[in-house]
C-alpha cells in the first residue's frame, strides 16, 4: 500500500512546460498505483456540521495530504482563487455538491469541480470569492450559505492558488446552473468520499515526466457514475485528513 505519494514535498515551483506536454488527456486511463484502504474510514454517523466546523478550526495544525498538482503550465503567473465545498443534509445523509464544468471552458473543461474561480480585485476574502463564483456558476444565493472553515491552499497545474471554503447549505438552497460555465450539478455522499478505500493514487507518463494524482471513482445520488480526480480529489483528500485528525483516527 502507498501513503500520501501525490503530495509534493515542498512548495510548488513553476516549471517551463507547455500545456500540451503536462495535460492529462484521459485520467481514467492512468495507471492505478494503489488504494488507501489501510487508512481508517470516517463512518456516516461520525459526520456532522459541528464536527466539520471543529476540524477546520484546527486545519492549520494538520499537514495536508497534497498541496498541488505540480508541473504547472508555462507562461502563467500564480493567481489567487477560491472554490465552494458545499455540503447539505438530506434525510440524515450529508452530501457534497459538485459540478461538471462546461466543455467550452479554457481550463479544466468538462472536469468535475467545485463551484469557484479566480479572485477579483474587489473580493475582500476567499470566502467572498467563493460566494460570488457560486452565485455566478450555480445560482447559490449567499444567504443560504454558512461558512464552516477553509482547507489548505491548493495550487493547480493551471497556476491557480485555490482556497477551498467549506460551507453548509440551508435546506432552502436551490441550484440553477449557468450553462456557459456548468454542464451539470450533482451530489455525492460525504461518507463515501471520506473513505480512503475509495481513493486511488494514479500515475501517468507525459513527455516531461511522470504525474501523480488522486482519483475517486464514485456514483452520485441519482446513480450516475462520476470520476472525481486531480485538484477536486486532492481537496477532498485534504478534508479527510482534517476530519481524521479531529476524530483522532
Amino acid at each position: 500500500m502507498l501513503g500520501e505519494q501525490p503530495s509534493p514535498t515542498s512548495a510548488p515551483v513553476v516549471i517551463e512546460r507547455s500545456n500540451a506536454q503536462t495535460a492529462i488527456g484521459d485520467p481514467k486511463q492512468a495507471q492505478i498505483l494503489g488504494y488507501d484502504a489501510h487508512w481508517p474510514a470516517i463512518a456516516p454517523q461520525q459526520l456532522s456540521q459541528a464536527l466539520i466546523a471543529r476540524a477546520l478550526q484546527s486545519a492549520h495544525c494538520v499537514q495536508p495530504a497534497t498541496i498541488g498538482d505540480g508541473n504547472r503550465f508555462a507562461g502563467r503567473s500564480i493567481r489567487a482563487a477560491a472554490v465552494l465545498v458545499a455540503l447539505r443534509e438530506r434525510q440524515g445523509v450529508i452530501y457534497v455538491v459538485l459540478t461538471q464544468r462546461a466543455s467550452t471552458l479554457r481550463d479544466h473543461a468538462g472536469q468535475i469541480a467545485f463551484a469557484g474561480g479566480a479572485t477579483d480585485a474587489l473580493d475582500a476574502s476567499p470566502w467572498q470569492t467563493a460566494q460570488r463564483e457560486a452565485f455566478e456558476e450555480v445560482g447559490l444565493a449567499p444567504e443560504h450559505l454558512t461558512l464552516l472553515g477553509q482547507l489548505p491552499i491548493y495550487t493547480t497545474v493551471t497556476a491557480f492558488a485555490v482556497t477551498p471554503c467549506v460551507a453548509w447549505l440551508s435546506e432552502h438552497a436551490v441550484l440553477q446552473p449557468n450553462p456557459d460555465e456548468v454542464a451539470a450539478t450533482f451530489e455525492v455522499p460525504l461518507a463515501f468520499l471520506m473513505n480512503p478505500a475509495n481513493h486511488q493514487q494514479r500515475s501517468v507518463q507525459t513527455s516531461v515526466g511522470e504525474r501523480h494524482f488522486y482519483a475517486i471513482p464514485s456514483t452520485d445520488s441519482l446513480g450516475v457514475p462520476r470520476f472525481i480526480w486531480g485538484a477536486t480529489a486532492g481537496m477532498l483528500r485534504n478534508l479527510y485528513r482534517m476530519l481524521a485528525f479531529e476524530l483522532k483516527l
